[in-house]
């Protein structure tokens, strides 16, 4: 799960869980805030591209 709106603004925390009940936040995500990214993933990793903030980014997150 990654990024959204909190209400008062755009977050860019991304959350892991290997089961669905324990989640775990990834630190330091190294983007501007957005909401509504398009994110797919592709070459064994995942990607996020753009979003509501209008920067045309994309960053591949890897696994660890």
């Amino acid at each position: 799960m990654l990024e959204g709106y909190d209400g008062t603004g755009n977050r860019r925390d991304v959350w892991h869980s290997p089961c669905g009940i324990h989640w775990y936040e990834l630190p330091d995500t190294p983007w501007l805030p957005r909401h509504a990214a398009s994110v797919c993933v592709y070459d064994d990793a995942l990607w996020v591209v753009a979003g509501n903030n209008m920067t045309p980014d994309a960053w591949r997150l890897d696994r660890a």
